[in-house]
């Protein structure tokens, strides 16, 4: 039987990753991205290549304060990152899975 952090893995997993129960996960929905939108902005709001450089950072650091570093903190830099290439940005995202 599995326990309530395997199931809370397991959902995490199939979120990022594939078959996720609300419906395309994060990396099928990236994967069918056209490379050629990611640096597009509608007036004020963030690009797509931004949005992915942002959930990157915030999963950072979630990762490293549950590791212990209470310290580490998301800078401006690297809350919305200004990256121009579409598949380091996508990898780092995945990296950090």
């Amino acid at each position: 039987m599995k326990t309530e952090i395997q199931k809370i893995c397991d959902i995490l997993k199939h979120s990022f990753e594939k078959n996720a129960w609300h419906g395309p996960a994060v990396m099928e929905v990236l994967m069918d991205i056209d490379e050629s939108i990611v640096n597009k902005k509608i007036n004020t709001t963030h690009s797509i290549i931004e949005l992915v450089g942002h959930m990157t950072a915030w999963r950072t650091f979630v990762t490293k304060n549950l590791l212990g570093n209470e310290s580490f903190e998301v800078n401006e830099e690297m809350n919305f990152s200004a990256s121009e290439s579409w598949l380091p940005t996508v990898n780092s995202l995945q990296d950090s899975q």
